[in-house]
Parts: C-alpha cells; structure tokens; sequence
C-alpha cells in the first residue's frame, strides 16, 4: 500500500515538473532571456564595452529632463534640482530578431546585467557624483540593441552667483556631464536634444526659466574627454522680495527724512534717528549673512543700503548738532560764523510773518512765544535744521532713483 502511495506521488510529481517546464520554455520573454544572459554568458561581459570594433568609441547620447528646481542657495553658490538624465546607447551584443520571439520588441532588464557607461556630473558638490550600478536599477533594452537608462536623482551642482541686480537679477547656473574614466576613443557622449526638456517641469515659486542651452566642451589633457554643459537661464521673482527687504528699507529712508519735521523741543529727534539707524543696522546684518563673499560682483542692493545707513547715521550727527545749538543758553555770545549763518537766514525772509510761518513748520512752541523776542541761538537751530532737512531729502531721494535706474541696466 505504501508503495502504491510513493510511485502515485512520483508520476504527479513529475507531471506538475513536465508541465512547468513545457510552460516556461514556451513563453518568448522566458526564451529571450535565456538567450541573452545565459546563453551568452561566455561571449558577454557587462564591464567590457559592447562594441564590434574595439577601436570604435561607443555614442552616448545624453539628454536632461528638469523636474524640479528646488533652489539656488546664494551663501554657498549651489543650485539643487531634481532630474531625469536619459542615457542612450547601442549594444550590439544584446540584439535579437524580435521574429523569433512574439515579435517582443523590448524588455526590462536589471542594469547589472548590462555594461553602462561611466558616467558622472562634474559640477556636483557632493561625493555622489557618477552612475553607480544597482541590484535595483532597470534599463529599457530594445531588440535593435538599444539601451535607454534614466537616472532619476536630486543633484547639487555649483553655480557662479552674480547679485549684483539682486533682486532683479537674473543667473545662469549649469549641470555639467561627462565620462570618469572613458576618453573620447571609448566612450562619445553626445546630446540627445538642442535644449533641456521641461515637459515634466513644476513651475518654481522663486524662479522663472527663461531660456536654455547645451554646450559641448572638448577637453584637451594627455587623453580626450567630452562633456556636456546643460545651460539654465533663471530670472528671480522680485515680488517676495520687494515687500520684505526693499520696502522696509524705501521706508526708512523716508522716515529719515521725517526726523526734520519732529520739534526739536520735543526731545524725540535725537531717539527717532537712532532707532532708525539700529533698524538699517539690523536689515544690513541679515541680508549679508546670505549673500556671498565676492569681490567680482557688485552687490548694487548692499551698497544702496550702507549709503542710507551713512546718512542715518550723518542724521544723527546733524540732529545732534542743532540739538546742541537749540538748547545754548540765551546769554552765550555767537561767533563769527554763527552770526553770519543768522544774518543770511534771516536776511532771505521777506518780512516777519515769513518768518513766522517758517518758524511754525519747525516749532509750533516757538511760534506761541514769537510775540517777545525770540531767542537767537533758536533762531539759528530751527533754519539750520530746515536747511539740513533739505539736504538729507535730496540725498536719499537721489540714492533711491539711483538705485532703481542701476539694477535695470544690464
């Protein structure tokens, strides 16, 4: 009875293995596969170039789709992008006549299995520079021998910074592609397409592509090697920027020019400007903590900012000095220069109620006591205030237009 249970057990088994066996080698991807890998197994080596001709370099043709452009960090000079790199190449080893298997055009094949080209970003600030092969990468494989690998990864490439313009600047940033090891006689990388493919494009909050280009570079050593430089032209968005750097700043230089009309009597001028002056100070701090430290560009928005930040701080000083002059005590004799200032100003009224409505522009308290006579160092104080208020509004109202026309010439 047992062994009636065993040979029962035998012939099932060996029905479900016959079958299993028919099944596999009759199904053409299965077929393919054994052809190609293990059939070849002794003609085929994925770390040898398939080539016919061993004298004969090998055309890669690259292309780059940009996915996203996540940012260009300033301080460091560094743009992060995440993108697609389409590497096309022929191996002639791999070809099939798609007849003689269902007409089966392509396959998916581990990349592993395959020999792929060396190939790296050169600008790449990080160690993970080049293509490495991976137990879970896949590679398109065509039965003409065509083989299509996309290298999808985020990159970190450096980028020349100019913000002299900022922050209506405009920059041009790359990435840069070329073989590690392979020279030219081996390995020709070639570009697939004229311009990088934005098909797959999200649109950035921060930057506006305007243009690209790619550029062939041939690079002449003891060997030959060929890299391809993927041009991006950016235009930053101005808007963020506009409401909370360069407003702040049109601001207070408005508000330093205000510091005039403040009554000297009232005490608040000498406090007012110097908040303001620690406000510039504060604006200045932060935003040169993220620009970087270039002597090639002139950062236009920096320099427009020290100069309100000197004549903050000439306000001060000048607040100071008619502070000074506004509280002498009435007995003091003037000097010469003094005396000569008084006498022109007062020399330039045309009669006393000029004088009084000037007065009342500076300090409506010195208007209430201008029925005695009015005391002559405040005289001084109060037309040497207007005359410099005058001078500071004419300053900053010229760095202001200055500013604008400088940053839109190219």
């Amino acid at each position: 009875m047992l062994s009636m249970w065993i040979l029962m057990f035998s012939l099932l088994h060996c029905t479900y293995v016959t079958a299993l066996t028919f099944k596999r080698d009759d199904h053409p991807e299965y077929r393919l596969f054994e052809k190609l890998f293990n059939e070849n197994v002794s003609e085929y080596h994925p770390n040898v170039r398939p080539t016919i001709d061993y004298h004969k370099p090998i055309t890669v043709n690259v292309s780059v789709n940009l996915v996203t452009l996540h940012s260009l960090i300033e301080r460091s000079q560094t743009l992060r992008t995440t993108v697609w790199i389409d590497l096309e190449w022929t191996d002639m080893h791999m070809a099939w006549n798609h007849s003689h298997f269902a007409h089966i055009d392509s396959i998916v094949v581990p990349e592993e299995k395959l020999w792929v080209p060396d190939v790296c970003i050169a600008n790449e600030v990080t160690n993970n520079k080049c293509l490495i092969k991976s137990e879970k990468g896949k590679s398109l494989l065509e039965y003409t021998g065509k083989v299509t690998l996309w290298w999808n990864r985020e990159v970190q490439t450096r980028c020349d910074v100019d913000i002299s313009r900022y922050p209506f600047d405009s920059q041009m940033c790359s990435i840069r592609i070329g073989t590690w090891y392979s020279e030219d006689e081996k390995v020709k990388l070639t570009p697939k397409f004229n311009n990088i493919d934005f098909s797959n494009y999200v649109l950035s909050e921060e930057w506006d592509i305007v243009d690209s280009n790619i550029k062939t570079d041939l690079i002449v050593n003891d060997k030959n090697f060929t890299e391809l430089e993927f041009f991006i032209v950016m235009d930053r968005k101005p808007l963020f920027y506009l409401y909370s750097t360069v407003l702040p700043i049109l601001l207070l230089s408005v508000l330093n020019m205000v510091c005039f009309l403040v009554p000297i009597g009232s005490g608040e001028k000498i406090g007012m400007t110097m908040a303001i002056f620690l406000t510039f100070a504060v604006f200045m701090t932060l935003i040169s903590s993220t620009v970087p430290r270039s002597s090639e560009h002139v950062f236009k928005f920096g320099i427009f900012m020290t100069m309100h930040l000197v004549m903050s701080g000439i306000t001060i000083l000048l607040e100071v000095f008619v502070s000074f002059i506004y509280y002498k005590p009435k007995g003091t004799k003037m000097n010469r220069v003094y005396t000569w200032i008084l006498n022109r100003s007062i020399s330039n009224d045309k009669n006393d109620n000029e004088t009084r409505s000037s007065l009342q522009s500076n300090d409506s308290e010195t208007m209430m006591c201008f029925g005695c006579e009015t005391d002559s160092w405040q005289k001084l104080a109060l037309e040497l205030d207007k005359v410099f208020g005058y001078i500071v509004t004419i300053i900053n109202a010229l760095l202001i237009v200055l500013f604008f026309v400088t940053v839109n010439i190219e």
